[in-house]
């Protein structure tokens, strides 16, 4: 993969992959996968033995959270493979090559994802945070605590303390999926532009000088040169593009059925604390929560309007 100077997505780029190929950070993310996968499987088993209604309401959107985590944490790692191996075929041509006109247009349009990003996970990193304090009744809502307090109550402290830590990790895994598929489809994107160039540039220079170019025959020939390389550069990008915007497919679906599912718990989850009255002490926690989910969700629309952008040029 090109270096950070040739990459106009290179802060998009640390959060999305870099920091995923780090092995310290790619062995505490297993850790914590395997950690939550068996929590997990603690919290379906007790909701098959309680049978209960309310419950399993009370513990639904924590559940669902656990089950969203685990399902973004795989796929989180299979994207790291795809999106490194869709660039290194893709060979991207610096920006700086087509004039500072389309070298300014193509950064702004990457900075606009670098600042995103950035804020993104600058303020999931604060719910973060927010969340590992403890607040008073939070067994009341979190499946894991009431289970320590329950099973384990001398060794409640400590592992409370240990789970409430993994809610600084999950800042830094929620979004890159969705991060890694707006670096990819971005990249090609800004390769299409590029390619686009050479041929308005041709385009311009054939309507200034048509009658005269008609005749020329190193200009026809040169033509031909320059279309068969824009055809090859096109079928080339396009080939890449559809490799990997098939690999996407599964994830694609499953994650978008999941957020539509962890929308639903998270109206749950707040309607809980509000006729529960356990919103004191969690106001910082919903709204660090909601700004980041709503830009998610942004960059989620965003996605879909360059996948298809992309798919009709």
């Amino acid at each position: 993969m090109f270096g950070y100077s040739n990459d106009s997505l290179w802060l998009l780029r640390v959060f999305c992959l870099d920091i995923f190929k780090i092995r310290l950070i790619n062995s505490l993310l297993k850790l914590y996968f395997v950690i939550v996968a068996v929590l997990t499987m603690v919290q379906t088993v007790m909701f098959l033995q309680k049978s209960n209604t309310q419950y399993f309401l009370k513990y639904l959107p924590a559940y669902f959270l656990s089950v969203f985590i685990l399902l973004v944490m795989y796929f989180s790692s299979k994207l790291v493979e795809c999106a490194s191996t869709y660039m290194k075929n893709l060979d991207p041509w610096p920006i700086n090559q087509f004039g500072p006109v389309l070298e300014r247009q193509i950064k702004y349009h990457a900075n606009y994802f670098n600042i995103s990003t950035t804020v993104t996970t600058a303020v999931s990193f604060i719910s973060g945070i927010f969340h590992a304090l403890p607040v008073e009744n939070d067994e009341e809502i979190m499946f894991t605590l009431a289970f320590f307090q329950e099973y384990f109550p001398g060794w409640k402290n400590c592992l409370s303390a240990v789970y409430r830590l993994g809610f600084l990790v999950v800042p830094f895994v929620m979004p890159a999926p969705f991060h890694i598929i707006i670096y990819v489809v971005c990249h090609c994107q800004h390769q299409i532009f590029m390619l686009l160039r050479i041929l308005e540039k041709n385009n311009k220079m054939a309507k200034s000088h048509q009658n005269q170019l008609l005749q020329d025959e190193k200009y026809q020939k040169r033509v031909t040169q320059t279309f068969k390389f824009f055809v090859k550069r096109h079928c080339h990008l396009m080939k890449n593009g559809r490799e990997i915007l098939n690999q996407l497919r599964v994830f694609i679906f499953v994650v978008s059925t999941s957020v539509v599912g962890l929308f639903i718990c998270g109206a749950i989850y707040i309607s809980s604390v509000l006729v529960a009255g356990y919103l004191k002490g969690r106001y910082l926690r919903l709204v660090t929560l909601i700004i980041p989910v709503v830009l998610i969700f942004v960059h989620v629309f965003f996605l879909g309007q360059r996948i298809e952008d992309m798919v009709i040029m």
